[in-house]
């Protein structure tokens, strides 16, 4: 469970700012909720502690709460996905009107991590990639400048314009939606490197490939009592095309989707597609997508 967040005030006093006052018999507080971008955040949710009332913010990311009687009152913001937070206690006196610090929720980006892309031709070879990605690239290497233009050898070495040698291309970024995983394996994480061995095997990865791709999940995967995993297939073509001059004979694209449970969960085992053939010149791709599955426990 995420603990609140604080918010920091710069000062110590005022916390809350009163705007004006009145002869009301009542008070009122309004509020502004943001992104850790510092703007305005619509839709997230403002409960009053102990109080059956509740705002919802609007395109400008503001709220208000009318009609409050003196008291203690503290106030608790969440959005989907989002860090919650809590704000300082504030004392509410009749007919005065409070402004309350920003409220600043941090959000968690899925992420499409370590893709890369190895390239073996048949011979040496001019090669052009370009990814159309649903999504912002975050990180690239070399540096993706409208394609990667390279030349590729048949042992996987690849050399840009400069004569400078990679072992693969590598790109990360954040999904515009992220993927799902309708059904998978779940797999103790004391028994993480078992289960990527065979599954890789079987979905076409060379011992070399398998031992990379391991040796970058296995931290994250083996700490946890249970991982949810799912191999996305189309939906992830659909997500991240690639383009290719010369058209590679054949592709092998890996792209796993999981999350951590402390406790087994209800799911439908995937099915695997049949080990693909290395024939002719192969693109080979692994990469991985912490999610957030929604998976009812046992």
């Amino acid at each position: 469970m995420v603990e609140p967040m604080q918010i920091p005030i710069l000062s110590a006093e005022p916390i809350w700012f009163r705007l004006d006052s009145t002869s009301s018999l009542f008070g009122s507080i309004r509020g502004t909720v943001l992104n850790q971008n510092e703007e305005s955040l619509e839709g997230a949710e403002i409960i009053i502690e102990g109080s059956s009332l509740k705002a919802i913010s609007n395109a400008k990311g503001q709220y208000t709460f009318d009609s409050l009687s003196d008291g203690h009152y503290t106030i608790h913001i969440s959005h989907t996905d989002g860090m919650p937070c809590e704000l300082p206690l504030l004392v509410i006196e009749k007919g005065k009107h409070y402004s309350a610090p920003s409220a600043v929720l941090s959000f968690i980006e899925i992420q499409t991590e370590k893709p890369i892309l190895y390239l073996y031709p048949e011979q040496k070879q001019e090669v052009t990639v370009e990814i159309e990605y649903k999504g912002r690239l975050t990180h690239t290497y070399p540096k993706y400048q409208e394609g990667w233009k390279i030349t590729a050898f048949p042992d996987g070495t690849l050399v840009d314009k400069n004569n400078r040698s990679y072992y693969a291309l590598f790109w990360e970024g954040v999904p515009f939606e992220p993927l799902s995983a309708p059904d998978g394996f779940l797999v103790k994480g004391s028994e993480s490197i078992s289960f990527l061995e065979e599954k890789l095997a079987v979905l076409g990865l060379t011992e070399r490939e398998a031992n990379e791709f391991i040796l970058y999940w296995l931290p994250r995967l083996e700490v946890n009592e249970y991982n949810f995993i799912h191999f996305a297939q189309q939906e992830y073509l659909d997500l991240c095309e690639l383009k290719l001059e010369p058209k590679p004979d054949t592709e092998i694209r890996i792209m796993m989707v999981w999350e951590a449970f402390e406790a087994p969960i209800e799911f439908e085992q995937q099915i695997l597609p049949p080990t693909p053939i290395r024939q002719g010149f192969t693109l080979v791709e692994w990469g991985g997508s912490q999610s957030k599955l929604k998976k009812k426990l046992l």
